[in-house]
């Protein structure tokens, strides 16, 4: 099946229905994830539809979030639980993309020691503070550094076609 995109400024973008089959998802989550701020890049067009750059990722879900943030919190709290972490560049994707998204404020670059630098924005707060719990013992660094491990699994697995779409600074 041909995906329509739409060019604007020589940036390619794709359509809710165009995502959500990219992404498999439905085509009211993506638009909810547009509205939520958790899609990199969308914007409403003149007739009030969304717009996503082509190379946007898949974004996480709402819970997905809130246990990554809740995972900052006890790492921030309790920085021994990076020294299970093999390797720092997961965790930089994961929370490069929450900051993306502002609930996440980083500093410029990433560092187990730098983990405490790290902030929750007030709308990353709230959502890390509400609900109910998450059936994760988050005393357990093996299970938060999973949970990271999981997330870039996922978007390994499922990173968008790439076709073609905007260079940095151009959005």
């Amino acid at each position: 099946m041909q995906k329509k995109l739409i060019e604007i400024n020589g940036c390619k973008y794709m359509s809710t229905p165009t995502a959500a089959d990219l992404w498999d998802m439905k085509s009211k989550d993506v638009a909810r994830a547009c509205r939520e701020n958790r899609v990199i890049g969308a914007f409403k067009d003149s007739s009030s539809k969304w717009l996503i750059p082509v190379n946007t990722k898949k974004p996480l879900s709402m819970e997905y979030i809130r246990r990554l943030l809740i995972g900052l919190l006890r790492i921030k709290n309790r920085p021994e639980l990076m020294d299970v972490c093999n390797s720092i560049s997961d965790a930089e994707e994961v929370y490069g993309y929450l900051s993306d998204i502002g609930f996440v404020e980083m500093p410029d670059e990433l560092s187990k020691e730098s983990i405490r630098e790290m902030a929750l924005t007030d709308e990353g707060m709230i959502i890390a503070t509400e609900g109910g719990k998450t059936g994760i013992d988050w005393n357990n660094p093996v299970l938060i550094l999973g949970l990271i491990a999981d997330v870039m699994s996922i978007w390994q697995t499922i990173k968008p076609l790439m076709w073609g779409g905007c260079k940095e600074g151009m959005l």
